[in-house]
């Protein structure tokens, strides 16, 4: 394997990738208190965004919760996406899955 999604879907190397990195991937809901309570428990999140703002077939990292409740994210495909601040209904209404990721040791 080369270490890199071969196809747009890259549910594979989210999953098993992170076992092979030493990182636990767990799925959780698309809701703010689900994402949230990954966040505040440090644990970075990763969302298969399809639609909406982001366009289809596309994975964001939720990384923080700013002062003002606001979520920053990191889209490899955009960075203006990348440098504001966006709202949970805003991030939940575009994403399918999301996995909470933490170390496996």
């Amino acid at each position: 394997s080369s270490g890199y999604a071969d196809s747009s879907d890259a549910t594979g190397l989210l999953t098993s990738g992170a076992t092979v990195l030493g990182l636990t991937a767990t799925p959780i809901e698309a809701n703010e208190a689900s994402i949230r309570q990954a966040l505040v428990g440090g644990k970075p999140v990763i969302a298969s965004v399809s639609s909406g703002v982001f366009g289809a077939g596309s994975y964001i990292v939720i990384s923080d919760i700013d002062a003002r409740g606001m979520l920053i994210i990191n889209d490899p495909t955009s960075e203006e996406r990348s440098s504001r601040h966006w709202s949970f209904e805003e991030i939940c209404a575009d994403t399918d899955t999301v996995w909470a990721y933490e170390s496996a040791a």
